[in-house]
């Protein structure tokens, strides 16, 4: 925790998405745990504004479930 594991990742989409400047640049899909989605929303917003982040996240019956099979999920639109 704390080793920037987050903002290095993020530096990197923002290098892809600065390097490929299609017209319409495939989405990149983050999963992460529920724990940590919010903390991934918040930095995305601080590093990468002109992203359009979409998280997407099952009923809280669904993810009891399927818990070990329907992970949360960030997914992560670029474009700009």
């Amino acid at each position: 925790m704390g080793l920037g594991k987050t903002v290095q990742a993020i530096s990197l989409l923002v290098a892809l998405h600065e390097e490929v400047r299609a017209p319409d640049p495939c989405p990149h899909l983050i999963v992460v745990p529920l724990s940590v989605l919010r903390n991934w929303e918040k930095e995305l917003a601080v590093w990468a504004p002109t992203f359009n982040v979409v998280s997407l996240c099952g009923t809280a019956e669904a993810r009891k479930v399927g818990r070990f099979f329907v992970p949360s999920v960030c997914a992560v639109h670029l474009h700009g």
